[in-house]
């Protein structure tokens, strides 16, 4: 079953760290077709239950398979009705208190807007969209609910950033300033090793001044969207910003023309934690 712990569809790739083919989303169950480790990492080929044909490859840290799932509360999505009563809840402890007295209750829905409370009698039901809802599973406990936030959608805490994702046909991107001296919209994607960056952007970045040639720091090979490998530069960003909050030294390497602009893993983790608001469409950061 698919659950990536960020509440964001899933990349789904022609090769492990290949070109992006689509996205699954949280609760959609899969079947392993082929396991292989690039790079220390454990990507799975998988295709939809029930269908035969692969349709690419995840990574496999991101799949639960697991009969009974637990985790936090998954904001903006909502378990799919199968003819579960609805009834009415003054909060989102109160309906998962619900269905922690229930003696048949899986899992469950809370739906903000009408403070309805929806109990599952089974927890293989599938995750779909829906910004009003947030769902979550019977062992889900007080501690894991969401951190109370502000009006603006910001926590109390300090340490806590709050970004704006904005929808580009589709795809939800975050704006990032380069070195201090030019803002691009990268792409989230924690299942790409680096920050990555089209080879047309960086000759434009070269260009400008924004990367210098004492950036690059050797090459490391890839895999290629057709499966092949071939030796790619690697460089270093002297500094991400993102919300205020710059992070230094990041390493990243380079992709095909025209590519998306990619902020993976050598960003992401410099932060504790990180996760997507669905319902305010924002990053957080703590």
């Amino acid at each position: 079953m698919v659950a990536d712990p960020t509440g964001t569809p899933l990349n789904v790739r022609i090769v492990p760290n290949g070109r992006i083919l689509g996205t699954l989303p949280n609760g959609v169950m899969v079947r392993i077709r082929e396991t292989t480790s690039v790079q220390g990492k454990t990507w799975v080929r998988v295709s939809p239950d029930g269908e035969v044909p692969p349709i690419g490859w995840i990574f496999r840290n991101y799949l639960n398979c697991d009969s009974t799932i637990s985790g936090k509360p998954i904001q903006g999505f909502a378990f799919s009705w199968h003819d579960e009563i609805a009834h009415t809840s003054p909060s989102l402890e109160d309906c998962s208190s619900s269905c922690k007295r229930a003696a048949n209750c899986a899992a469950y829905v809370f739906f903000i807007s009408k403070k309805l409370c929806r109990l599952m009698t089974r927890s293989d039901a599938i995750l779909e969209p829906n910004s009003d809802a947030i769902s979550g599973y019977n062992s889900a406990t007080a501690n894991d609910l969401p951190s109370p936030s502000n009006e603006n959608g910001e926590a109390a805490q300090s340490s806590r950033l709050v970004i704006a994702l904005k929808n580009e046909a589709g795809i939800f991107v975050v704006p990032v300033e380069i070195n201090g001296k030019i803002t691009l919209d990268f792409v989230i994607d924690s299942g790409a090793s680096d920050v990555s960056v089209p080879a047309d952007v960086v000759s434009v970045l070269i260009r400008t001044g924004t990367i210098r040639s004492s950036d690059f720091i050797g090459e490391q090979t890839y895999i290629l969207a057709d499966g092949t490998e071939a030796p790619s530069p690697v460089f270093t960003i002297r500094s991400l910003k993102i919300g205020g909050h710059i992070v230094e030294s990041v390493r990243a390497s380079i992709a095909s023309p025209k590519a998306s602009l990619l902020l993976g893993q050598s960003f992401l983790r410099h932060f504790k934690s990180w996760s997507i608001d669905n319902a305010k469409h924002a990053l957080v950061l703590e």
